[in-house]
């Protein structure tokens, strides 16, 4: 049997819009997959990405029934390609699996293409003989639109690599508090920040926007970091919350986070912090289970929860997050879910 995974390769930047592919790719590629990348095509060069894929894929000599063929969605290739490709792939009855970061048609409900529509992603995802979703949440949709449960594995949390965590010291001593709260991520969707006026905790926030904001004098502005750098930076808390509001999560980005597994929870986890998390999430249930933070229901709820918590309290978060982290950054989780999607595969193909 030979593994193989599709990685599309996406310009270096200080936003983590790419890393949680690239830690997959990386996480793979050490355990014996191969790597078929092509760079992100631009509208000019679609149709020469998508000929470059064709003919990495054609040069392969298959063992049809035995090789496997990971994909991760969004592929960035656009819907065309994305069938074509699959397409290809059955009719080579190439064993192939899905790993499902985003759903487009949540995410951005109001675009209007092709992906703009739930049914033609499921379509998509049912192409494969196995799909590896982030959480329970988007298990249970993709099951309420017809999708056979068996071929569906949860993948709990993304990993994430970082080799400068090992220069990271814990943050807190025994005297240092009130403890802080960091954020970090695309602060363009994140303008609850600027109403932060009401609450004492202090806030330190990382990252890009393209539209100036002005924040309360409770919240430091602290600038971009590279993704392999940020966790040096993050300390007492880890915040995820998204939308303007800041009484609960609104618009598309503060609903998203019903489905959405956010990157920055596993920011936070390996740069050792423990995590505030909108309850309705659909990760604020993960979180709770491995005991490694707290659920707010609104931003106010955090002054009260952490006054409330002791440093015997914080301790326990943190040793939890400690055990957590080390699977995190060993790629424990990805590894898991498609060993278990293979040894599956090989059952249906005996």
């Amino acid at each position: 049997m030979t593994k193989n995974i599709v990685s599309v390769v996406l310009p270096k930047s200080n936003n983590a819009m790419s890393k949680a592919k690239e830690d997959i790719t990386n996480i793979l590629v050490n355990n014996g997959f191969n790597d078929i990348s092509i760079t992100e095509p631009s509208n000019k060069f679609k149709k020469l990405n998508f000929n470059l894929l064709i003919n990495k894929l054609k040069n392969y000599k298959w063992n049809a029934n035995n090789d496997v063929l990971v994909f991760q969605y969004p592929t960035m290739l656009g819907p065309i390609i994305n069938n074509y490709t699959m397409d290809w792939v059955l009719k080579n009855k190439i064993n192939s699996i899905v790993i499902i970061h985003d759903i487009d048609s949540i995410r951005f409900p109001n675009r209007k293409n092709y992906y703009s529509n739930l049914n033609n992603e499921i379509n998509f995802f049912d192409k494969f003989n196995f799909i590896i979703v982030p959480n329970e949440a988007i298990s249970k949709l993709l099951r309420s639109k017809g999708i056979n449960g068996n071929k569906i594995i949860i993948m709990q949390i993304y990993d994430y690599l970082d080799s400068s965590i090992l220069k990271k010291d814990d943050k807190f001593s025994i005297n240092e508090q009130p403890f802080r709260v960091s954020f970090a991520g695309n602060l363009d969707k994140a303008t609850f920040l600027s109403k932060l006026k009401d609450i004492k905790t202090p806030i330190d926030v990382f990252g890009d926007f393209t539209t100036e904001m002005k924040f309360p004098k409770n919240v430091t502005y602290k600038g971009s970091k590279n993704p392999e750098e940020i966790s040096q930076y993050l300390s007492g808390f880890g915040l995820i919350w998204d939308g303007s509001s800041c009484d609960t999560c609104l618009g598309n980005y503060g609903k998203y986070l019903k489905y959405n597994s956010p990157h920055k929870l596993s920011l936070y986890i390996v740069s050792k912090i423990p995590v505030i998390i909108w309850k309705h999430a659909a990760m604020a249930n993960f979180v709770e289970k491995n005991n490694i933070g707290f659920t707010i229901d609104k931003i106010s709820d955090i002054d009260e929860k952490l006054s409330k918590l002791t440093m015997h309290d914080y301790d326990i978060l943190l040793k939890n997050v400690k055990d957590l982290s080390n699977k995190l950054l060993n790629g424990y989780f990805t590894l898991e879910a498609v060993n278990k999607s293979i040894e599956m595969l090989g059952k249906n193909n005996e």
